[in-house]
């Protein structure tokens, strides 16, 4: 069984590559309203997705 993990979003993380590329993708994204509305959905879950995949994974798992 997993151990139940509070939730501590304040700490600073680094930026792996594969986050930096999301963040950069979603923020091309916002400036382009066509890619915003064909894109945007995805752009949030490829963020969502590296963020899970990061440091802060359980505590992400855990809120």
């Amino acid at each position: 069984m997993r151990q139940a993990v509070s939730p501590s979003f304040s700490e600073a993380m680094s930026m792996t590559s594969g986050m930096h590329g999301a963040v950069v993708r979603l923020l091309h994204s916002l400036h382009d309203p066509a890619e915003a509305a064909a894109m945007g959905e995805a752009r949030v879950r490829d963020l969502v997705f590296e963020a899970l995949k990061g440091e802060q994974e359980r505590a992400l798992r855990a809120a």
